[in-house]
């Protein structure tokens, strides 16, 4: 019988909210007036696409597909989507980070149709930029591992892997709710749009040392240009902004962490230098729930962050924890800019900046 309402669950779900179009979308009656629009990169660097192998054998190899040759590509570079209103209100500007398996999509209309932090920010008259971290999305990936492989140059395992949450699993890592048919009370994440969520997915790669420095220079070349930045990292970015000023702070405003991943450990002379920039980590509700398959829970990044911020504020620095449910605010999921009260979280963070 369980067998039965499960299947019947799931067929509704995905019917409902498979349907949404641009029908579904919510337009805000006030015009939004851009001074300019548009798309760059910033970061990348030229390596060698040869028919002959890169590491060392001389062996003559096919070409890598039917129209390469020997020369040069860019890798490492990111793709960088901006806005800028018409009438600025803020002296500053946000770089907008996604997460795992995820694309500079997460900020951008939500899965139920409504604003996103984005065009929201937007509207409050803050220049907004939208990233694709590096080997990811608009940004492209280094293709040759893996035509290295079908080559025969190098034994399959050595491929790195994608991979991608299935939506059964995204309930619980994104705590939705314990199991798929059922969402915890108060949510405010829309269930009826989960499978937008879903379509939200893309193959992820695990990065190497290589590629997250990479995400970590750019934010810094990005940030130093823009000037007065406030770097967004979300999830597996979430310590994004802290590695990108461990390198430079120049241009760097704040850091605002959403959901951060546990961080990684910082000697007492990373801190001091992370001191000089001040941040504002944000958890949602519900950080108990398990993961599907491991002991691992959102609690225990939640917990190692505040060790970070006491440590940060131990020597002079500026950080804060702000866990929603302590301020009243109850019911958000991983994906906070996106949940219901959305907007409301983003009020909260533009009241933090000001008070910068």
């Amino acid at each position: 019988m369980r067998t039965l309402f499960f299947t019947i669950f799931l067929i509704n779900i995905w019917t409902f909210s498979s349907a949404q179009d641009i029908g579904m979308l919510q337009s805000n009656e006030k015009p939004l007036v851009l001074r300019s629009i548009g798309s760059f990169y910033v970061g990348g660097e030229p390596v060698v696409e040869s028919r002959v192998s890169l590491n060392g054998k001389s062996k003559i190899i096919p070409a890598r597909d039917a129209s390469s040759s020997s020369g040069h590509i860019t890798k490492g570079q990111m793709y960088v989507q901006y806005s800028v209103p018409f009438e600025l209100k803020g002296d500053f500007s946000l770089v907008l980070v996604h997460g795992m398996t995820l694309t500079g999509k997460t900020y951008e209309t939500t899965p139920d149709g409504r604003m996103g932090w984005y065009e929201y920010f937007l509207r409050k008259g803050i220049a907004s930029y939208i990233v694709d971290q590096t080997g990811f999305g608009r940004s492209g990936f280094d293709q040759r591992p893996y035509n290295d492989v079908k080559a025969g140059l190098e034994a399959p395992k050595s491929q790195p892997p994608f991979m991608r949450y299935t939506d059964e699993e995204l309930f619980p890592a994104f705590r939705i709710g314990n199991t798929f048919d059922k969402s915890f009370p108060n949510m405010k994440f829309s269930l009826t749009s989960y499978r937008e969520l879903s379509k939200q997915s893309v193959p992820f790669k695990p990065l190497s040392h290589a590629d997250s420095v990479a995400n970590y220079k750019n934010l810094g070349l990005l940030s130093s240009k823009l000037k007065n930045t406030i770097i967004f990292g979300h999830s597996q970015s979430g310590d994004f902004p802290v590695n990108a000023a461990l390198l430079s702070t120049e241009g760097i405003k704040g850091a605002v962490i959403v959901e951060p991943s546990s961080p990684f450990s910082y000697s007492d002379e990373e801190i001091k230098k992370m001191s000089k920039m001040p941040m504002l980590v944000i958890f949602g509700d519900y950080l108990d729930t398990k993961s599907e398959g491991s002991n691992f829970t959102w609690e225990m990044s939640y917990n190692a962050w505040k060790i970070l911020v006491e440590r940060v504020n131990k020597v002079g620095g500026n950080a804060k924890m702000l866990h929603l449910p302590e301020i009243g605010i109850k019911g958000n999921s991983h994906m906070i800019m996106q949940d219901d009260n959305n907007l409301e979280i983003a009020d909260i963070i533009l009241k933090w900046i000001a008070s910068l």
